[in-house]
């Protein structure tokens, strides 16, 4: 009974597996985005999805999952001039680089990537430099362009 009860345990994540990396196939997102004045390259893996978008002084790096249509991505925030013309004060950069920025929840319809980005709010202190509180922004309409 226990060798049964392993082969479904095992025939069931090896299903899931399969159907994971199905799902990506049929969301092909790798590639080049357009969001207005933003450039996003996208690279693609089954289900799994990473890219960056170029900017002055730093970049926006993007990690997530693309399945059955859906694409769900985590957004993060590297370079100290990048993070300074977002508003921060450069001794709170080293405190803020690389840390979670925003979640895109977003639909492939044809040449198009719709949804929604809900950002955070970042409060900092300068002297000495810290976080003093995080809080979610209302959701705000996205739609990425395929070029």
């Amino acid at each position: 009974m226990d060798d049964f009860l392993r082969w479904v345990l095992l025939g069931g994540l090896a299903g899931w597996g399969v159907v994971s990396f199905l799902g990506g196939l049929f969301t092909p997102v790798g590639g080049r985005w357009s969001d207005g004045q933003r450039t996003i390259d996208l690279r693609q893996f089954g289900p799994f999805v990473r890219g960056e978008c170029r900017r002055e002084g730093g970049r926006e790096i993007y990690t997530g999952t693309a399945q059955f249509g859906r694409v769900r991505l985590a957004r993060r925030d590297e370079g100290k001039q990048h993070l300074m013309a977002l508003g921060f004060a450069e001794e709170v950069t080293p405190l803020i680089e690389g840390e979670l920025m925003g979640r895109l929840d977003l639909k492939l319809r044809g040449r198009q990537l719709m949804g929604t980005f809900e950002g955070r709010r970042i409060a900092s202190g300068r002297n000495p430099a810290r976080i003093l509180s995080v809080h979610r922004v209302k959701k705000t309409a996205r739609i990425w362009t395929r070029t």
